[in-house]
């Protein structure tokens, strides 16, 4: 839900993106309607995968950092690959649980979610370096340093960065509201309050 307020879907669709009630529009203004509304979904996808990107390759720096601090010397190139493939998993796992862009979902179920793809990112990355007998050349502390940022950090930035959607009026989809009085006044108060917990299409 935006914060400028709930709109109806259905008063877009038949009376055009402004709402303008009582004036039918032509199907040219809807399509332009569903595009930007599309175009806006994109944009939300495309700004939590990148921030996710960028968060994790700046987390798994540090952790590099932390292991030249221990005396562990430098990153083999096998832990570097293992990294990028590292980064490419957690993303890909983190869409297939649905938290791109994670509409309906409160934020103990997101933070499960998120749970669960660092925790089966770093089982997979394990059982493959073991299968394929890399195990001593993957770094064990740079690996478990850079998950567990991952795991700690990950929460926060994905509400600031839904935060800073939500200000600038990307987040959310447009709901329509069956009510009057209190109730429907209530249902808004709890809409605008948990700007999260929008039902997905």
């Amino acid at each position: 839900m935006r914060e400028d307020g709930i709109v109806s879907e259905m008063t877009q669709d038949l009376y055009g993106p402004a709402g303008r009630t009582g004036v039918p529009v032509s199907p040219s203004e809807r399509l332009l309607g569903r595009r930007e509304r599309a175009w806006r979904q994109g944009m939300v996808t495309l700004t939590l995968v990148f921030s996710d990107i960028l968060f994790a390759g700046l987390m798994w720096e540090a952790a590099f950092m932390v292991q030249g601090v221990w005396g562990h010397g430098e990153p083999s190139k096998i832990s570097v690959a293992a990294v990028g493939v590292n980064i490419a998993l957690w993303v890909g796992l983190r869409g297939l649980l649905g938290l791109y862009p994670g509409y309906g979902l409160d934020q103990p179920e997101k933070l499960r979610r998120q749970t669960y793809a660092i925790a089966a990112t770093l089982a997979i990355t394990s059982v493959f370096a073991f299968a394929l007998q890399l195990g001593y050349s993957l770094s064990r502390p740079l690996l478990v340093s850079g998950c567990l940022g991952l795991l700690l950090l990950a929460p926060p930035l994905r509400s600031f960065v839904t935060w800073g959607m939500m200000r600038v009026g990307l987040w959310g989809k447009p709901v329509a509201i069956l009510g009057a009085g209190e109730q429907g006044a209530r249902l808004i108060r709890a809409l605008q309050r948990e700007w999260g917990l929008v039902v997905p299409d």
